[in-house]
């Protein structure tokens, strides 16, 4: 698309740490714009139900509330070109499937070995890109026959045992593979709570507000200029606690 001079970048920053039925996500907008000077934003969540949002301190927050615009405080005064002013969202969390990916963890006694199961659970809500998967093993042993059904996977012992990893890393998650699990073995008894927390990370392009934009010129004459909307889900912290 042919922009006017700025681009509006849209970045959803998620904060899931567990699945308890009452997590939270949050996103941060960043506005970014060559030319502030030709009115407010009108936006509408075309995603998720239920997000309720939270505008930043230099946003006039009552003709937000009214008219879903977003204006900084002060009759018809512009977004600053360039600056950035935050929109923060929550999310009340009850069911599973509104959260990007689900990882399950088992493991079970083999004669002097423990074998360890990963399994994630991608949702249809996003496709996931650079996927990565970071498993503590603490125990100072390095895990041995390594199978992965997706995706590739090593370890790196750390400078001590409590910092031993095995890392899993996944290109993109979509409708081909939105299950995929990983098969290791570790030395002796290993207890799958030594195997928690399993840090994620991940980006995705689409957002859960999928918010639709509209200028709204201080003038009614004034044709609203083009600009071009970038939106990116980025896990920020997603943390699996066991």
């Amino acid at each position: 698309m042919k922009t006017d001079g700025f681009r509006v970048s849209l970045v959803d920053l998620g904060r899931i740490e567990g699945f308890s039925g009452g997590n939270h996500g949050g996103f941060r907008s960043v506005w970014e714009m060559g030319d502030g000077t030709f009115g407010r934003w009108e936006i509408e969540n075309q995603g998720t139900p239920g997000i309720k949002f939270s505008p930043d301190t230099s946003i006039d927050r009552g003709i937000f509330s009214q008219k879903n615009l977003l204006g900084i405080v002060g009759r018809d005064k512009p977004f600053p070109a360039g600056q950035s002013r935050p929109l923060h969202w929550s999310l009340n969390i009850k069911d599973e499937s509104n959260i990007p990916i689900k990882i399950n963890c088992e493991t079970s006694a083999v004669g002097e070995q423990t074998k360890v199961m990963i399994k994630y659970n991608a949702f249809s809500l996003f496709k996931l890109e650079n996927v990565h998967i970071s498993i503590p093993i603490k125990s100072g042993e390095a895990p041995i026959d390594k199978v992965t059904e997706v995706g590739r996977c090593w370890y790196d012992p750390g400078k001590t045992k409590e910092q031993s990893r095995v890392h899993w890393s996944i290109l993109a998650i979509d409708d081909s593979n939105r299950n995929g699990s990983i098969k290791f073995f570790v030395p002796g008894a290993l207890n799958v709570s030594k195997l928690f927390p399993i840090l994620v990370k991940f980006k995705a392009n689409d957002t859960y507000s999928n918010l639709k934009l509209t200028i709204v010129p201080f003038k009614k004459q004034n044709a609203a200029p083009e600009f071009e909307h970038h939106k990116q889900l980025v896990a920020q912290k997603y943390e699996i606690e066991g």
